[in-house]
């Protein structure tokens, strides 16, 4: 559907309506980039987390060798 404003007020209504759009699309793309920031420190600290643990099986392993 592609609109065809006639008059001065159709353009400036529909300029508020994007104007509108665009601004949900930056607060969904902020809130967006907050969560994936969020998300990747969470990654990070869950990888450190299972490297601690396969040093420390790996020490107790050694442990129990000797």
């Amino acid at each position: 559907m592609l609109f065809s404003p006639t008059s001065l007020a159709e353009c400036l209504q529909e300029w508020e309506t994007l104007e509108k759009d665009y601004q949900q699309v930056q607060e969904t793309h902020r809130l967006y980039k907050q969560k994936l920031e969020e998300v990747s420190k969470l990654q990070d600290s869950c990888a450190a987390s299972i490297s601690r643990q396969r040093k420390k099986l790996k020490d107790l392993s050694a442990s129990l060798k000797e």
